[in-house]
């Protein structure tokens, strides 16, 4: 219950705080900013992804089994 309270206010004040870069900023600056989180945060997600998938163990089916 703490957890999602901290959680919830995080995400009000980042919220808050795009808001704030968005009329500080042009929008070169901004779409600069964009750009550069959605590719570092997509190699991450990425990485992530293949971590996974690498830890995931794909099942071995003997052909013998089939056949009676």
């Amino acid at each position: 219950m703490i957890l999602s309270l901290h959680y919830q206010d995080f995400k009000i004040i980042f919220t808050v705080f795009l808001f704030w870069i968005s009329i500080q900023f042009g929008q070169i600056v901004e779409d600069s900013i964009a750009y550069f989180m959605v590719l570092s945060l997509g190699i991450v997600h990425g990485a992530n992804d293949l971590f996974i998938l690498k830890k995931k163990t794909i099942p071995k089916i003997d052909p013998l089994k089939f056949f009676p």
